[in-house]
């Protein structure tokens, strides 16, 4: 099958005037906050509609886009548009992808800190997204966090504590 993807990169979607400056600077202080590289190279596939977005990624419909293989597949970005999402959804798998180059996290570890740097709202999270989230929370205090990160940064021989 042939597929109808775009391919973007970041700096291409500011240019276009489809994401602000301002996503970059977010960008740019959450990788300080954790002291890693900031992250603008990624590949972003856009899809050309809903079932090819659901064919290349394996996820419902609700699910706006994934962090996979080293890219992200989005849903077509003129319905993120419609919707609000398309810059909270890049930032969003964004972080994914820095954190994914610098860190071996447990699942719950690095979708609770995308979900609470990002400021997901609890309410509209479902299913693991929630159960992550509020486990995140419950378990790591903010100025923990970069701390938290270190001990399973990839190039670092620190022990963690497993038992969070």
């Amino acid at each position: 099958m042939v597929f109808g993807l775009k391919i973007w990169n970041l700096s291409e979607l500011v240019k276009l005037g489809d994401v602000s400056v301002a996503l970059l600077f977010k960008i740019e202080k959450v990788a300080e906050f954790i002291k890693v590289p900031a992250e603008f190279d990624v590949i972003i596939y856009e899809s050309e509609n809903l079932a090819e977005f659901h064919q290349l990624s394996n996820r419902p419909y609700h699910v706006a886009a994934v962090y996979k293989n080293g890219m992200i597949i989005t849903q077509p970005f003129y319905i993120l548009k419609q919707k609000g999402l398309l810059e909270e959804v890049l930032f969003h798998e964004i972080l994914h992808s820095i954190l994914k180059k610098n860190f071996q996290l447990p699942a719950w570890i690095e979708e609770g800190f995308i979900l609470f740097i990002t400021g997901a709202d609890f309410d509209e999270l479902r299913g693991f997204h929630r159960d992550y989230f509020l486990r995140f929370i419950r378990r790591v205090r903010y100025e923990e966090i970069p701390d938290l990160l270190d001990c399973y940064r990839i190039d670092s021989s620190m022990e963690c504590d497993n038992g969070r």
